[in-house]
């Protein structure tokens, strides 16, 4: 870019999108951050836990979900359960979970997929009526 005779001091660029996007998954989500997500269909990742993502709905309903890869090399996604403010005792796959809940759940499938476990299959079973 030129500068014209009369223009004075640094010329200020914008660095690309993908270079500002990067910086921002970088940071891990917070609780106040996932309360603050307006509705609308995306997955937003966790730095604080690899493979953990807030998914918002587009009604605004968010949950957590956990993508991974199952021991035979085909990914997943696991819906570990909803998103709370309230405290939970015992974290479990579908029911309401706090971030730390979700990142303990997360780290806990995470250990069991290292050793060889297959997580792909601990979906909730669904009642037959």
């Amino acid at each position: 870019m030129r500068r014209s005779a009369g223009m004075q001091g640094p010329v200020l660029r914008r660095r690309p999108a993908r270079m500002r996007r990067s910086a921002r998954m970088r940071r891990g989500v917070t609780a106040r951050g996932i309360e603050k997500l307006a509705p609308g269909r995306r997955e937003v990742p966790d730095a604080g836990c690899p493979g953990l993502y807030v998914v918002v709905g587009d009604t605004g309903h968010k949950s957590f979900a956990l993508r991974s890869r199952s021991p035979s090399g085909k990914t997943f996604k696991l819906t570990l359960g909803g998103f709370t403010t309230l405290d939970v005792d015992n974290p479990a796959i579908g029911g309401p979970l706090t971030l730390a809940a979700a990142r303990q759940l997360a780290t806990a499938l995470l250990h069991d997929r290292a050793r060889g476990i297959d997580i792909a299959g601990r979906r909730p079973q669904k009642n037959s009526r």
